[in-house]
């Protein structure tokens, strides 16, 4: 879909591309809280929304936004 909607970048207003890219994020957000059961924190310096999956054992988060606005 990113892929497909990068054609038309150009043509897209500000505020249409940061809504795609929210919805994005959002839908891998979500995906991996379903498969990979975690807890979703704010990171302050990024202003942003991080998944972390994995604790006590472990932890690995992601941060889909920074990603998929590049």
């Amino acid at each position: 879909m990113l892929d497909e909607a990068s054609e038309f970048i150009d043509e897209m207003s500000d505020e249409a591309v940061s809504s795609l890219k929210n919805l994005m994020g959002a839908y891998i957000l979500e995906v991996a809280n379903h498969q990979f059961p975690g807890v979703y924190y704010w990171h302050e310096e990024q202003n942003q929304p991080v998944f972390v999956s994995g604790e006590p054992s472990f932890s690995i988060g992601i941060m889909p936004l920074s990603k998929i606005g590049g």
